[in-house]
């Protein structure tokens, strides 16, 4: 679990901290997302009440998917922090929202996360976000991946000695991340 949670941090954060200079160079998803222009913004609720204030937020992400990403049922999911993803649990709890008693939550040490009661969006909790409000993505997890960017990138078959009568064969590759299709993703308009 601890190597998956690594790996995550690495692949949606990026590791410009890193020691190992090839993972220097590696930039998470969430700062690309958050440096690309063609990501339409989404402004945050002004509630006072953060936990109305994080619904609100929330269904306005939801409100904002592109028409294209809803009638070609891709998975369109909200990231947030753990912190967010509370209080909507809490301001649905508290408004006594009947509508909301049917929602999926699910609470498991790999994964935490709600179906919001009125869209029927998923809104994720991504460890080692900060705990602010501004933390939002609108993802789509199909339109994100590891890869690399060319040819150059692979050193090519390297033969590896005879494992148990067997020929194998490794590839060595530099890996990123990148997502496309910008204008579907959606990002938290810090300006606002």
């Amino acid at each position: 679990m601890k190597a998956s949670a690594a790996l995550e941090q690495v692949v949606l954060f990026g590791d410009t901290t890193s020691l190992n200079t090839q993972l220097q160079a590696f930039n998470g998803h969430f700062k690309q997302i958050s440096a690309d222009a063609t990501v339409p913004t989404v402004t945050e609720s002004t509630s006072v009440d953060l936990n109305e204030r994080a619904y609100l937020t929330a269904e306005r992400f939801a409100d904002a998917r592109d028409e294209n990403v809803r009638e070609s049922a891709l998975t369109f999911e909200i990231w947030t922090s753990y912190a967010n993803l509370d209080r909507i649990k809490k301001h649905l709890f508290d408004t006594k929202d009947y509508n909301a008693l049917t929602m999926q939550v699910t609470e498991i040490p790999t994964e935490y996360s709600l179906i919001l009661p009125v869209s029927g969006v998923k809104v994720r909790a991504i460890p080692q976000m900060s705990l602010a409000v501004s933390d939002w993505y609108g993802d789509i997890p199909e339109y994100m991946f590891i890869g690399t960017a060319a040819l150059s990138d692979t050193d090519g078959l390297t033969k590896v000695p005879f494992l148990h009568n067997k020929v194998s064969y490794e590839i060595r590759y530099r890996a990123g991340v990148q997502h496309v299709m910008g204008q579907y993703f959606l990002k938290l308009d810090t300006q606002s």
